[in-house]
């Protein structure tokens, strides 16, 4: 199975893509800068380049590319947001000027969360309707000098830069099996839809995070939760005895978790900030939202529970 060679411009992203090509066997490290030391085996980079200036992020793409440990046969992978939030194209255009590439497949949806290209569109499914978000591919990277092929479902993976609408699971699959089969050196460039479709129409199997047996990961596991969602604090009290509140995120924390991990092996550790601390706004509450993801009104109803709390 070829070696992966992932960057995304944020730690999550890493991770969930590299998720996809994780294995009991074949774990997918992730750093957060370019490895020293040869790495023979998968790798995914966090570039940090999410809230850097557009240029930025294409130069330091671009030298991240050059200095990725040499492999054969090696699956490129550019991870991208599927709300195309950040710098995509800069960052493919990095891509591209420290590679020589046949061909260049972008396909940014991720059905599963309904967020899909038509036309070339990225786009939200929503219940009032879907709504185009993120900026426009195929024009952006024209604007920096690439030409795009628009392409859908079924039709050949040509060389150059294509750009795919896909709508659903089975629209990703056919792209990973057909690019896969065309051999020659291939970027990728997609969110995590487009990483599970490449994983599970590799060779041997998917062998993604799925396939992982906990019961034989090695020790010490630490999990590290930052958000305080009921769900979530639930499910780190059904851990018992490794659930583990920190009042902060200093050296003193730092050597607590590092103790329970050397006493137990294993440590379900979490932020206990109820609220704003000191000040005039002592004790209220924070409400933390991450990522794009939720309903419109999901906010509103937070920060105005009631009618008779507007005003």
């Amino acid at each position: 199975m070829s070696a992966l060679r992932l960057i995304a411009d944020d730690l999550t992203g890493a991770l969930d893509a590299a998720m996809a090509f994780a294995s009991q066997a074949a774990p997918v490290p992730v750093f957060w800068t370019a490895p020293e030391a040869e790495v023979a085996s998968s790798l995914a980079i966090d570039s940090g380049t999410r809230d850097l200036d557009a240029q930025s992020a294409r130069r330091n793409v671009s030298d991240l590319v050059a200095h990725l440990p040499s492999v054969a046969d090696a699956l490129f992978f550019s991870k991208l947001d599927s709300l195309l939030r950040g710098h995509a194209v800069h960052e493919m255009s990095g891509w591209l000027d420290a590679m020589a590439l046949e061909r260049c497949v972008i396909a940014p949806a991720f059905p599963h969360y309904g967020r899909v290209t038509r036309g070339g569109i990225q786009m939200h499914r929503a219940p009032e309707g879907d709504r185009p978000v993120g900026a426009r591919l195929a024009e952006d990277l024209a604007a920096l000098g690439h030409s795009v092929r628009l392409c859908r479902p079924g039709d050949g993976v040509p060389n150059g830069i294509s750009l795919w609408d896909a709508e659903s699971d089975a629209d990703l699959a056919r792209l990973a099996q057909a690019g896969l089969a065309a051999g020659g050196t291939t970027l990728w460039c997609g969110s995590g839809g487009l990483a599970l479709a490449l994983a599970g129409a590799r060779p041997h199997g998917s062998g993604h995070a799925g396939a992982i047996d906990p019961a034989r990961l090695p020790r010490p596991l630490l999990g590290l939760f930052g958000t305080d969602h009921p769900v979530t604090r639930a499910q780190i009290a059904a851990c018992g005895e490794t659930a583990m509140a920190l009042a902060d995120g200093g050296p003193a924390s730092a050597a607590a978790v590092s103790a329970r991990l050397v006493r137990d092996g294993r440590a379900s550790v979490f932020l206990d900030l109820p609220g704003v601390r000191g000040g005039p706004f002592d004790g209220v509450h924070v409400v933390s939202k991450s990522g794009a993801f939720g309903d419109p009104l999901l906010l509103r109803r937070l920060m105005f529970p009631s009618e008779g709390e507007r005003a």
